[in-house]
């Protein structure tokens, strides 16, 4: 094995991970944390793949509060657009009971109260 080298899984396989790692390596199996290389390098790959789980984790929330976020938004434009169809509705309502009441006033005070009346306004007309 040359220097900045370790054995990683096999002895066909080797990596470089430079004089720094290489030292890290050696003084976790000298400490008898663990028995060789190998396992210090797949103990580090596991608290990578933990890692990169969590990091994907974290990105699926942040994207699931993403579109919480959108739906809401439109949620709220949904009820302020009913709510504005509502008003107008209303409002159209309210004017045409209004013309209609003004009309009545209107027809009522011109629908002659006798026959004969009536007779002497159709001969007018």
């Amino acid at each position: 094995m040359r220097k900045g080298e370790a054995d990683v899984a096999s002895s066909s396989r080797t990596i470089a991970i430079g004089d720094y790692f290489e030292r890290f390596v050696a003084e976790q199996v000298s400490s008898g944390r663990f028995n060789n290389s190998s396992e210090v390098m797949r103990a580090g790959l596991r608290m990578l793949e933990e890692h990169e789980l969590g990091l994907r984790e974290q990105k699926s929330i942040i994207r699931l509060k993403e579109t919480d976020a959108k739906l809401n938004m439109a949620d709220q434009a949904q009820k302020i657009s009913t709510e504005a169809a509502a008003k107008v509705t209303n409002s159209v309502q309210d004017a045409m009971q209004a013309l209609a009441a003004s009309e009545l006033t209107k027809s009522a005070v011109a629908i002659p109260a006798t026959k004969c009346q009536l007779r002497a306004r159709i001969a007018a007309e």
